[in-house]
């Protein structure tokens, strides 16, 4: 356990028990559209609308079991249905319907843009800093955060039981989590800071735009980490490659 000294400026739900970890930066899972084949008014604007006939065959996805911002998203449909309909069901139907859309599960990052760049698919899920660093790089992609929510994921740091510097580690978790840090990161790398004290003004153009539009989806994180593996095999193993498409 470490508690550091920016402890708290960042939300509660971003805080382990006993002060085991905390998150750094918020990673969004978004809608990504490559923008030479699709155009704006066309692109999916939520998560629902990767189901529509327009889709069907054109959507590349990570392999989600190898993917944590897959799982996230997976979990969330679930843990939704589970919370609406006190089952699992309706989700797994959303999910068979998603695999029917899918053309190909990518081992991947880089083939899974390679491919999209090469337009073998249209669309993707994945998260945002890295979507933005391509379009840095001159990659055609647009994308859209879901209107009905996105589920947040904490990119967390702790302090390595045992650790042989400690000191040295607590030292550096205390800067990564610093206003100077979490600014540096949001500008350099396109990190979007845990930190809730920054001012929007104080942030980067693409980071006021990102919350301005961020719809947080709720998540019970217990849920999830407990049901997470299960619920990932249990896609793997009966709906993979079964799809029933839209």
């Amino acid at each position: 356990a470490y508690r550091p000294p920016w402890a708290d400026a960042v939300p509660a739900a971003s805080r382990g028990a006993s002060d085991l970890y905390f998150g750094v930066y918020r990673t969004l899972p978004i809608l990504v559209y490559n923008t030479a084949v699709v155009s704006a008014e066309n692109a999916p604007s939520d998560w629902s609308q990767l189901l529509e006939p327009q889709f069907t065959g054109k959507l590349l996805m990570r392999d989600p079991v190898a993917s944590g911002t897959l799982r996230t998203v997976f979990a969330m449909v679930l843990a939704q249905s589970l919370a609406a309909t006190g089952s699992e069901e309706r989700g797994w139907q959303w999910l068979r319907r998603l695999d029917g859309q899918t053309k190909e599960y990518a081992a991947n990052p880089a083939l899974l843009f390679e491919k999209l760049q090469r337009q073998e698919g249209w669309v993707t899920i994945w998260e945002l800093s890295d979507i933005l660093l391509r379009q840095k790089q001159g990659v055609p992609l647009g994308f859209r955060l879901a209107s009905s929510g996105t589920p947040v994921i904490n990119d967390a740091i702790a302090l390595v039981a045992g650790a042989p510097h400690a000191e040295a580690a607590q030292a550096y978790i205390a800067w990564v989590g610093s206003r100077e840090a979490q600014l540096l990161a949001a500008r350099e790398a396109y990190k979007l800071p845990a930190r809730t004290d920054l001012a929007p003004g104080e942030l980067p153009t693409w980071a006021q735009e990102a919350l301005a539009q961020l719809r947080e989806a709720p998540l019970d994180g217990a849920l999830v980490a407990q049901q997470a593996a299960g619920w990932m095999t249990t896609w793997d193993r009966t709906i993979r490659g079964r799809g029933t498409g839209s």
